[in-house]
């Protein structure tokens, strides 16, 4: 008689991703199982220290106004941009994404945690260069 063939194994299913709340998001630690390389505010506040830098910068080449001066000419548009970039990185933080291995070496997320840093202290630097000298520095 012939041998009636087994079925082929099923495969076993991919784990469920762990997500996160707003609450673990906004946590000085990074969650456990977290795929982020740094804390949800460390990374909103380097990606809003890019964001301000290579704003500022433009607006003082284009105008001469200092970071101040920007500010209160165009508040609401700050406060939207800022919005915009919390909301977004709290949606892939939240999400637990993991950035794709066939992501361009700028994007990825070591050397945007890098450029982060990096713009935080340029940022900050340029707000007390202007407030010591009461001029813009571009």
């Amino acid at each position: 008689t012939p041998a009636t063939p087994t079925p082929p194994p099923t495969p076993p299913r991919a784990p469920k991703p762990v997500t996160f709340g707003v609450q673990e998001a906004f946590a000085f630690d990074k969650p456990k199982g977290s795929v982020a390389l740094a804390s949800g505010p460390e990374l909103m506040n380097g990606r809003l220290a890019m964001m301000a830098f290579l704003s500022a910068a433009g607006a003082e080449i284009a105008t001469g106004k200092t970071v101040g001066e920007q500010v209160a000419m165009s508040g609401n548009g700050i406060t939207i941009l800022i919005a915009g970039v919390i909301a977004s990185t709290l949606i892939t933080y939240c999400a637990n994404i993991k950035t794709p291995a066939n992501t361009p070496a700028p994007l990825q997320a070591d050397v945007e945690l890098l450029n982060g840093r990096a713009a935080m202290v340029g940022f900050a630097a340029l707000l007390v260069f202007e407030a010591t000298s009461g001029h813009a520095l571009l």
